[in-house]
């Protein structure tokens, strides 16, 4: 029964309806408390709802239960950001990055959290980190690009910029990303 409820909430989410998600989410783990993965649905589920503040507790609460896995620590860390809550975000992230030093994902997250808190030499660091982990993932590139034109680095900013082909594939904030790094180098 609770793989099929696994099936139903995971198609919900991946359909957009995210309050039925939450809502099977919500009535699974009423059946099964602290099961790891319909308090993920569940916190996934929020999150897509733009309800972050509530996703906390509940990504708070899988992290400190699995903390070997580090996603439960890096979306606590997306959430926490969001919210303005920098500090624990950054300790969110570091728990995750710990684990899985060459995710790119996590390192891009991890640089957006640093340039939101003005430390943008180390957010260059991880930009440049996930380049060097994954040369072609654009994300990486825009952003290490912006950081290093930030940090005086203009030859290198600009040799960071992806191929112009890359750009109507990427979505509509890195396609904004990508030209305000084109216009400042």
């Amino acid at each position: 029964m609770s793989q099929a409820l696994i099936q139903q909430a995971v198609m919900l989410l991946q359909t957009g309806r995210f309050e039925e998600a939450a809502n099977v989410s919500r009535q699974a783990l009423a059946a099964s408390p602290g099961d790891e993965s319909f308090a993920t649905l569940l916190a996934m589920s929020l999150q897509n709802l733009g309800r972050d503040q509530d996703a906390v507790p509940v990504y708070r609460q899988l992290a400190l239960s699995h903390p070997h896995v580090p996603g439960h620590w890096a979306n606590l860390g997306l959430v926490l950001r969001r919210l303005g809550e920098y500090a624990e975000s950054d300790d969110a992230y570091r728990h995750a990055l710990m684990q899985e030093p060459r995710n790119t994902g996590f390192l891009v997250d991890y640089g957006l959290l640093l340039m939101d808190m003005g430390r943008i030499a180390e957010a260059r660091h991880r930009f440049l980190d996930a380049v060097e982990v994954e040369p072609d993932v654009p994300e990486a590139r825009i952003y290490a690009s912006l950081a290093c034109f930030e940090c005086g680095d203009a030859q290198r900013a600009a040799a960071l910029i992806p191929d112009a082909n890359a750009g109507p594939g990427l979505p509509p904030h890195l396609r904004e990303e990508l030209a305000t790094a084109l216009m400042q180098v």
